[in-house]
């Protein structure tokens, strides 16, 4: 019962809360799965990375300004680095797919990291290398927005193709050290895309340089967005994302806070501007009121964030305070089957022991016989003597298989549903319920499905089941005259149905729900568990029980989950 921070939040929000405040956190949490799938958002990023750089280079093909730089009047993004962000886009689809050989991806990063260090070089030595005219060189040298080298990418873009590159290098390499390394490489790309969003938001001059990022264009930030984030959705549980994907109230916290900390410092910055803009303070008296605005939208976020982390650590104490009570529910259910079937098998002990007895003493006559017959010498027959020992071996498996079956019904041992055979539990829980003496007297037939042969089911509780509803067939049939008993199993589809007909006096009236409460008892001497129990044990499996009239008598059903039949090992099948 794992239930994320925000969706309890939500649960407890959601009488009188706005529709789309419901719709918003639904949407988070969609996000949130598809980005700790590993495989949705690389796919989708590098997809749309890929479609942009291929966009761009048809407006460099065609001569189409607006495809190449989305505004007017703004620098383009140039061909290189669209090849650059077509190779990282196919670089992030490979390492997303899980059957494309790691050196696609180590390739394609290599190609990026190639590029972006060849620009970097030319930066660096101040010479010409070529490759940033090897794509369109005519529309390069006749672009209208003037560059101090046409067609490179400006510093801060090969930066963040180096990290990314490095990080595709990197993304499947295990270790502590390679995880923060791809955390960090991924990470950072983030932050010169953003301080060149915020250049263009703000209407920063163009600036050349290592710190020019208005020289970086929008579509190429864009990309570069798109990379980072398809890059850190390879890797959820590297770096900081776990922090942010988690189930704890950190992550909770932070991603509550982050939204709020991205936009805070965007809205103040373009409130102030906008106070500059429209005079109502000179550009000197910015940066007070910024820092003012800055202030007290914090301290308002802040005090919101206690009262909601207060209310969620509530919540939180109290989700850990039901999940320590269904545990202890859970062990009290298990104590209480046990000591169910314990207390049954007190109840049949006699008869038990006179039927182990019967065995016992046959075995003892047998042996006293063959005995008999080597003292006599050379008069004894060996015949009698191979009769005489196969009947005592038959009465020692006899006593043997009775006391196994209990042992195996007593025993307390850990739940396990696996596929079963129904057919062979049924049979168990009838040689035990006629060696304890329940079924005295009683005519017993079975009408197996062959359809319904294997269930998924713990078969020690299951013949619990049975055993319970057996005595309680034997008990309301107690001093009839027709006693007869048939044990049923079809096939319902997904579920197998077992039912046990008698041909008591029925239900009389009873009514069918209130049998399997707990302490409701139609006998006089019952304590009113057994039903309850086996409604508790029918429905841990996923199935459900009930009582109906039948013919001559009532009917209790109950269906268990159908399974397919085991495949047999290879020594099973030689044996």
């Amino acid at each position: 019962m794992r239930t994320r921070a925000f969706v309890l939040v939500a649960r407890v929000q959601d009488d009188g809360k706005p529709a789309e405040k419901i719709v918003a956190q639904n949407l988070w949490e969609l996000g949130r799965r598809a980005i700790s799938s590993r495989g949705t958002v690389p796919v989708l990023a590098g997809s749309a990375a890929i479609a942009l750089g291929m966009l761009v280079t048809t407006g460099w093909a065609l001569g189409l300004p607006l495809l190449t730089s989305v505004l007017p009047g703004v620098i383009p993004m140039q061909p290189v680095t669209a090849l650059a962000l077509i190779l990282g886009g196919l670089g992030l689809l490979a390492a997303a797919r899980t059957g494309v050989p790691r050196a696609v991806a180590f390739g394609l990063g290599g190609a990026v990291l190639l590029l972006a260090m060849l620009d970097l070089g030319e930066f660096v030595s101040r010479a010409e290398f070529g490759v940033d005219r090897l794509l369109f060189p005519g529309g390069i040298a006749h672009q209208d927005f003037a560059m101090a080298h046409p067609g490179r990418m400006a510093e801060p873009t090969a930066f963040c193709f180096v990290l990314g590159a490095l990080a595709l290098l990197l993304v499947r390499r295990r270790g502590r050290t390679a995880a923060l390394a791809f955390s960090a490489a991924a990470s950072l790309i983030l932050f010169p895309v953003g301080l060149t969003l915020l250049c263009y938001l703000f209407g920063a001059a163009p600036t050349p340089g290592p710190f020019g990022f208005t020289q970086v264009a929008i579509p190429t930030a864009t990309g570069l967005a798109l990379f980072a984030v398809g890059l850190l959705a390879l890797r959820p549980d590297a770096g900081w994302m776990p922090l942010l994907l988690g189930d704890t109230v950190g992550a909770g916290a932070v991603r509550r806070l982050l939204p709020i900390v991205i936009l805070v410092p965007i809205l103040v910055g373009s409130l102030a501007e906008a106070g500059v803009v429209y005079g109502l303070y000179s550009p000197e008296h910015r940066l007070a009121i910024v820092t003012g605005l800055s202030i007290a939208l914090l301290a308002t976020v802040m005090i919101w964030a206690a009262s909601r982390f207060d209310r969620l650590g509530a919540i939180l104490d109290t989700e850990h305070a039901l999940r320590e009570a269904e545990q202890r529910l859970r062990q009290s259910q298990a104590e209480l089957i046990h000591v169910s079937r314990v207390s049954e098998l007190g109840a049949m002990g006699s008869t038990l022991a006179h039927e182990l007895n019967q065995p016992l003493a046959a075995i003892t006559n047998y042996i006293t016989v063959c005995q008999r017959l080597v003292e006599t010498g050379g008069a004894a027959n060996p015949r009698d003597l191979k009769r005489a020992l196969a009947h005592a071996l038959a009465s020692t498996e006899r006593a043997a298989e009775i006391i196994r079956r209990l042992r195996a019904f007593v025993m307390k041992g850990e739940v396990s549903q696996a596929p079963h055979d129904i057919n062979a539990i049924i049979e168990d829980a009838l040689v035990l319920a006629l060696a304890g003496g329940v079924l005295r007297n009683a005519g017993t037939s079975v009408d197996f499905d062959p359809a319904a042969r294997w269930v998924l089911a713990d078969p020690i509780q299951i013949q619990q089941v049975l055993n319970n509803l057996l005595r309680n067939a034997a008990d309301v049939m107690e001093g009839m005259e027709r006693r007869d008993l048939v044990l049923t199993t079809r096939r319902r589809g997904r579920m197998v149905e077992i039912s046990v007909a008698d041909s008591g006096p029925g239900l009389q009236g009873e009514d069918g729900e209130k049998l399997f409460a707990s302490f409701y008892s139609a006998k006089g001497s019952g304590m009113g568990l057994g039903l309850s129990i086996s409604r508790t044990i029918v429905e841990a499996h996923g199935g459900r029980i009930w009582a109906e009239p039948g013919e001559t008598g009532a009917v209790f059903r109950f269906t268990l989950p159908a399974a397919a039949a085991p495949r047999r090992q290879p020594e099973a099948e030689a044996a």
